[in-house]
C-alpha cells in the first residue's frame, strides 16, 4: 500500500492503474509458481479493504450522528427556555 505523492500533478487513476497492471504482469512472468493469480486493485486510501481507516470512518460516521442528536436536544430545550421567558415577558403588565 503506498500513496500517490500530491505534488505530482501529472499522475492520473488511469495511469496508475496501467502502471500496477504492468509491474503485476512482469512479476507474474518473473514468478509464475508464485505470482501467476495474484492480481492487484487501485484504490484511494480512505476506501481500503481492510486496516484502521475503515474503523475510523465508522466511528466518525457514528459520531456524526450522535453529534447532529445531541445538537437538536440542545436547540429544542433552548427553543423551549426562550418561550418561556418571551412568554414570561409578554404577560407581565408594562408599568
Amino acid at each position: 500500500m503506498t500513496r500517490r505523492r500530491s505534488n505530482c500533478t501529472k499522475a492520473t487513476a488511469a495511469a496508475a492503474t496501467g502502471q500496477l497492471g504492468a509491474v503485476m504482469g512482469e512479476l507474474a512472468a518473473q514468478f509464475p509458481e508464485t505470482n501467476g493469480r495474484i492480481g492487484g486493485e487501485l484504490r484511494p486510501f480512505w476506501k481500503a479493504t481492510r486496516g484502521p481507516q475503515m474503523m475510523f470512518v465508522t466511528a466518525l460516521a457514528l459520531l456524526q450522528g450522535v453529534m447532529l442528536l445531541v445538537l437538536l436536544a440542545i436547540q429544542m430545550f433552548l427553543d423551549g427556555v426562550t418561550q418561556f421567558w418571551l412568554g414570561l415577558a409578554a404577560s407581565r403588565p408594562l408599568t
